[in-house]
């Protein structure tokens, strides 16, 4: 079963966790990923909304600016997700190698917030939140399921 072939290849790579994206329409999809020892790691919820710009002020001393790829950038944003995500369950921890990934996918965005240094970021990704976009005049399209497989315990 390719799976099994996937997981055997992940573990001799020395890999401690797969991932999968599963579409929230797809029950079977999600049942067959948590037959097969995967949990939800994320519910993601993709909301939509027309071209008008939206603002909101900003705290004084902070300014927004666009990710520069093939930067610093990648290793700020790396370190700035480890940060917010160290206390989720499955956690591993992101490199700059890996945040590069999802730069790639079409449509990405990523904005850091800087004050004397690296406060934070934002990217166009619609996880949580619901009142915050709903307000902004985003609507529900979709959801889905990331969810992970733990191949081996951290030392």
């Amino acid at each position: 079963m390719l799976l099994h072939e996937c997981q055997r290849a992940a573990q001799q790579a020395g890999v401690l966790v797969l991932q999968a994206f599963v579409e929230g329409a797809a029950v079977a999809g999600r049942a067959f990923a948590n037959a097969h020892g995967f949990i939800v790691f994320v519910h993601d919820l993709f909301l939509s909304r027309d071209a008008r710009p939206f603002g909101a002020a900003l705290p004084p001393g902070v300014r927004i600016r666009a990710y520069a790829p093939e930067t610093s950038d990648d290793e700020t944003w790396a370190a700035l997700c480890n940060a917010t995500l160290v206390r989720d369950a499955g956690f591993v921890p992101e490199t700059a190698t890996s945040v590069v990934g999802y730069t790639r996918m079409p449509g990405f965005f990523l904005a850091i917030a800087e004050a004397d240094a690296p406060v934070g970021f934002c990217h166009v990704e619609r996880r949580g939140a619901q009142r915050l976009y709903a307000r902004a005049g985003f609507t529900f399209d979709r959801e889905a399921f990331t969810m992970r497989k733990l191949l081996e315990s951290r030392p």
